[in-house]
């Protein structure tokens, strides 16, 4: 599990920066924020999961 969570943050850091260089009034703009939410519930799942075992 610990493997799976920094892969995951891994990911997200790659699509942190791809947000940070997106044009603000870009639709990518927004994609690219609900992709960082996908991936930080993914975190936080795993994060739970971990507390739990």
């Amino acid at each position: 599990m610990s493997n799976k969570l920094t892969i995951l943050q891994q990911k997200r850091l790659i699509k942190l920066k791809e947000y940070n260089d997106t044009l603000t009034s870009s639709w990518k703009k927004k994609l690219k924020r609900i992709e960082l939410q996908i991936l930080d519930a993914q975190i936080n799942r795993i994060r739970i999961l971990n507390q739990y075992k």
